[in-house]
């Protein structure tokens, strides 16, 4: 006798559907589950890495912000402009070029800090100049943000430098409201 079959794809479908959830709920009720004490053991070993994270990022926000302290002035913006011109003329004259002009330009508040640039003509070799430039660079209290130099003209070894310098006070510092 012989049987006949159908290949019908409903029927199929629904014996495969069958079949993969049987063998999902056997996989399921086999596998083994973790225990309240292993759920315990893994908080606890998650709490005490996100401590250990956290302790290592404050020691981290603490070395920024003392490193920098040392890179900001402590005063008021008025009483820095004199003293910015002070450390770049005596820079400008171990370097051997000349400072011929030096102002103070607005103030910008950018988060927390208060930015004051100072724009300055140098004159003098460009050797002297670029001398001048990184010694200046190197003063943690004074950033260089932009130099342009420009030849001298009819064979003269003598540049003109046009030199953005910044400097960073935190008013906060000195409980003053920045805004």
């Amino acid at each position: 006798m012989k049987v006949k079959t159908r290949n019908d794809p409903t029927v199929t479908t629904l014996w495969v559907a069958t079949v993969v959830v049987l063998v999902s709920t056997l996989i399921f009720a086999i596998w083994p589950k973790p225990s309240n004490q292993d759920l315990i053991n893994n908080i606890a070993k998650q709490k005490s890495q996100l401590t250990s994270e956290i302790i290592a990022t404050n020691r981290t926000i603490t070395a920024t912000q003392v490193d920098q302290k040392q890179h900001d002035w402590v005063q008021l913006p008025a009483l820095i402009a004199p003293q910015a011109l002070s450390l770049i003329s005596v820079l400008a004259a171990k370097n051997g070029v000349s400072i011929s002009d030096f102002r103070p330009q607005k103030n910008q508040l950018t988060g927390g800090l208060t930015m004051l640039p100072f724009a300055a003509t140098v004159q003098g070799p460009f050797p002297l100049i670029a001398k001048f430039a990184h010694d200046l660079n190197q003063n943690p209290k004074l950033s260089i943000e932009s130099v342009q130099v420009s030849a001298g003209g009819n064979g003269s070894d003598i540049c003109q430098a046009n030199v953005t310098i910044i400097a960073f006070t935190s008013l906060s510092d000195l409980g003053v409201k920045n805004g």
